[in-house]
C-alpha cells in the first residue's frame, strides 16, 4: 500500500511504530485509561500487584482495598470504571485491535511488600532516583515525608530534619549499609 508524501523507509518506521504502540508498559496504559483518582503512582501499584489488565479489570474492591495506599475510594473508582458498559465497549476495541499490554509479574511475595520507606541525606551508591526504583521493584514503596506508617528511614550522609522525626514518630532510621544489607546487596 502507498501512503502519499512517504518513502519505503518512512512508511516502514511509520508500521514499526504504530506495531510498539501495541504493547505499552502496563502501569503508563492504566493511567492512560483516565480512572478516576488513578494517577501515575497508583497505576504503578496496580500494575505490580494485578500483573495484568485482565486481572485488575477482574478485580473486586476487597482485592484492590488489600494493596497498601489504596483506600475504598480509589477502589470502587476502579471497579466502577471496568463495569461501566462503555469503558468495556473500548477495552474491546482495544483488544480488537491488538493493543496488549506488557504483563508485568505480580508482586505477591516481594522482598519489600508492603514495606514503605523515606530516603534522608545523601546516599553514597546510588542516586535518590535509584534507591526509589530498587525499592518499587521490590514491591515496597518510598514517600517524601516520614508518616506513622512509614516502615524504615534510610539515612545517608548529612541527613536532614526527616530523621529526627522518625526517631520522635518511633520510626525505624537505619544506614545506607543496612538498607543495602536488608534487601540483599
Amino acid at each position: 500500500m502507498q501512503l502519499d508524501r512517504y518513502g519505503e523507509k518512512s512508511a516502514n518506521n511509520l508500521i514499526d511504530s504504530i506495531s510498539r504502540s501495541k504493547n505499552p508498559l502496563l502501569d503508563k496504559f492504566i493511567y492512560a485509561l483516565g480512572i478516576r483518582h488513578v494517577g501515575e503512582r497508583t497505576a504503578k501499584l496496580l500494575a505490580a500487584h494485578c500483573g495484568s489488565i485482565e486481572n485488575l479489570a477482574a478485580a473486586q474492591t476487597h482485592d484492590l482495598t488489600a494493596i497498601s495506599e489504596i483506600g475504598p475510594e480509589i477502589a470502587a473508582s476502579i471497579v466502577d470504571f471496568f463495569h461501566e458498559p462503555k469503558n468495556i465497549e473500548v477495552m474491546n476495541k482495544f483488544l480488537k485491535a491488538g493493543v496488549r499490554p506488557q504483563k508485568k509479574e505480580a508482586m505477591g511475595n516481594a522482598l519489600l511488600q508492603g514495606k514503605s520507606f523515606v530516603f534522608t541525606g545523601t546516599l553514597s551508591s546510588m542516586g535518590r532516583n535509584e534507591a526509589q526504583a530498587l525499592v518499587e521493584s521490590l514491591g515496597g514503596t518510598v514517600h517524601s515525608g516520614v508518616t506513622t506508617k512509614t516502615n524504615y528511614v534510610v539515612a545517608g550522609s548529612e541527613p536532614g530534619s526527616k530523621i529526627n522525626k522518625a526517631r520522635s514518630q518511633g520510626v525505624a532510621v537505619i544506614s545506607e549499609d543496612e538498607f543495602l544489607e536488608l534487601i540483599g546487596r
